[in-house]
């Protein structure tokens, strides 16, 4: 999880934050959305839809080899 989170921190959100996607203020380590998400929301909210089903098989088959 640390590998995650210092990928999302180090990687991830400079380059969100570039292209106002997102703003995060550092002193209260708050991601918000960014002025430009609005642009973007409806091609997110389309792929979401159409990768979700595959998302969540894959998490389902994650899980189960966890628990066995």
């Amino acid at each position: 999880r640390l590998q995650i989170h210092m990928s999302l921190y180090n990687d991830h959100l400079p380059a969100l934050r570039a292209v106002d996607l997102v703003e995060y203020h550092q002193v209260d380590d708050l991601v918000e959305a960014g002025p430009a998400l609005a642009r973007i929301e409806s091609q997110i909210q389309f792929r979401l839809a159409d990768e979700l089903p595959a998302l969540l098989q894959a998490e389902e088959t994650y899980i189960d080899h966890e628990d066995a």
